[in-house]
């Protein structure tokens, strides 16, 4: 037999083996992370499938960085903006006479809240969109509070109400949530909203300390006036806390808010299942009040359990999920029933213009948040489809609070020209009509109302009412009725008074 001849690839140089073992191909890396990342679970119904997996999002970091600061000290900024801060405002006040009321009252709302957004958006927003996006604000809350000086017609009407502050302050907390997230991550939408929580309770705290012990001192020496201490150091407390409220810190409170908020899951599911049968069922009173607190409870609970989506949830916690998801809408049913009653009853206030909002809103969560249980069970990720809901419902509350703040959807505007309504339809006699109503709590809505009632000489009875409801009517800054969630500006004015923050004396109603 003739010898095979020699094969190239058979000669030594080509049996070497490399001493470190080459990576894997793509694929085979893939499916190996796959399977060590993948837990074993006792859980029969929880699976954790490939496609999870892959869409397994890292843990998220906040945007922009300390290098976008060039070495600059955070401690220092943050001091900076808190001490013009607090001159601007001692300075607003100490020209208060010389300054125009609708610039002292859209200055003032535009100087409490714009300071903060930049506390707030220091280290973790890049520097140029930080100060475009407070820049605009600051334009939006001097409107805001030059058109509520204008509705008031009151002395009192130079500082916001209770109305606009809840409104501006949830407008803001959820444009900041949204400005230093980045788009389309929903972990950095979770992380930053509930952060932003923890710092604006405890720089409200410090703050709201800062004054009480300066006041305090106020009356051990009242010779001095507080007013310059307070306008200095409560918003210096407030940007000194904003800056020590480091992310470590940030996380140990968030974890134990969220925790807190998962427990209370379980109660709030038993006591909103009480709400509803025992109101259907005739054995209480329903309460708009109770139907709302639990129905946004629920909210904040689910998402506390849901947190950024990729985190793993027990049975329980699924289970819970669920039934929250389908416990709101009977919840909403029993605002939106309890609420028109009273309509039907008394009418439109602005204060049940408020309501009328909470309950679209929460109406909006029990429709998105029961599709994405229903969803759920097809397969996926156990409620998954609450991330674009919860990022849709965020722009449709900015936009309905941005009307009610505005004269578009305005309560006060909305409740007189309503009332008037039910007043030309017969709908209520002249004799049960509340003209006092639309004298203390109309603004001046109200007042032209009255005005224009006073001129009907067709019916003279109720020209007559309504000009006896105009003779000597006081300010209209008296405080509503607490049965409609309503403080007047009064209270304000009065704090900032025994504060000495203004003079302490009482402006006769201007001729309107």
């Amino acid at each position: 037999m003739e010898k095979d001849p020699d094969r190239w690839i058979d000669k030594p140089a080509f049996q070497w083996t490399p001493e470190t073992p080459l990576p894997p191909e793509a694929g085979e890396l893939s499916e190996s992370v796959e399977r060590e990342a993948a837990p074993e679970n006792s859980d029969p119904g929880f699976r954790l499938s490939t496609a999870w997996s892959k869409s397994h999002r890292p843990r998220f970091r906040p945007l922009g960085s300390s290098t976008e600061l060039d070495g600059r000290l955070p401690l220092l900024l943050h001091l900076t903006v808190g001490l013009v801060q607090g001159m601007e405002l001692f300075g607003l006040f100490a020209n208060q006479k010389n300054l125009s009321p609708f610039v002292f009252a859209g200055g003032l709302t535009m100087l409490i809240f714009a300071p903060l957004l930049l506390l707030a958006g220091l280290e973790r927003m890049r520097l140029k969109p930080l100060l475009a996006w407070t820049g605009f604000a600051s334009l939006k809350l001097f409107l805001a509070g030059a058109y509520h000086y204008w509705r008031a017609v009151s002395p009192d009407g130079l500082y916001p109400d209770l109305s606009l502050v809840v409104l501006t302050s949830l407008f803001l907390f959820i444009s900041q949530s949204i400005a230093q997230s980045r788009i389309g991550d929903y972990p950095s939408y979770f992380e930053n909203a509930w952060r932003l929580v923890i710092r604006v309770a405890m720089c409200g705290l410090v703050a709201g300390a800062t004054w009480a012990v300066v006041a305090a001192g106020h009356q051990l020496i009242p010779a001095r006036s507080p007013a310059p201490l307070i306008a200095l150091l409560v918003p210096l407390s407030a940007a000194v806390t904003a800056q020590l409220a480091d992310d470590a810190l940030l996380d140990v409170l968030r974890e134990a808010l969220l925790s807190a908020f998962v427990f209370a899951l379980p109660l709030a599911l038993v006591l909103g299942f009480c709400e509803t049968v025992f109101s259907i069922a005739g054995v209480w009173r329903r309460s708009l009040v109770i139907c709302l607190v639990l129905g946004f409870l629920l909210v904040g609970a689910l998402n506390a359990s849901y947190r950024d989506g990729a985190s793993w949830r027990t049975l329980w916690q699924r289970r819970a999920e669920f039934a929250g998801a389908f416990l709101l809408l009977p919840l909403v049913w029993l605002a939106a029933d309890g609420l028109g009653v009273r309509i039907e009853q008394y009418g439109w206030t602005d204060a049940r213009v408020l309501a009328a909002a909470s309950v679209l809103m929460l109406g909006g969560y029990a429709l998105c948040y029961m599709t994405a249980a229903l969803i759920s069970l097809g397969g996926g990720r156990w409620m998954q489809r609450i991330e674009i809901s919860n990022l849709v419902l965020a722009f449709m509350g900015l936009t309905l609070m941005a009307a009610l703040a505005s004269p578009l959807a305005d309560p006060a505007r909305l409740s007189v020209a309503t009332q008037a309504f039910r007043l030309e339809q017969r709908d209520v006699a002249p004799k049960g009509f509340d003209f006092a109503w639309l004298r203390d709590h109309g603004l001046r809505f109200g007042y032209q109302a009255l005005a224009t009632m006073a001129a009907r000489k067709s019916e003279p009875l109720l020209a007559r009412d309504a000009s006896q409801a105009m003779a000597a009517p006081p300010c209209p800054n008296q405080p509503a009725d607490l049965r409609d969630w309503h403080l007047g500006p009064a209270p304000w004015r009065d704090l900032a008074e025994k504060l000495g923050l203004i003079r302490a004396h009482r402006t006769p109603c201007p001729a309107r």
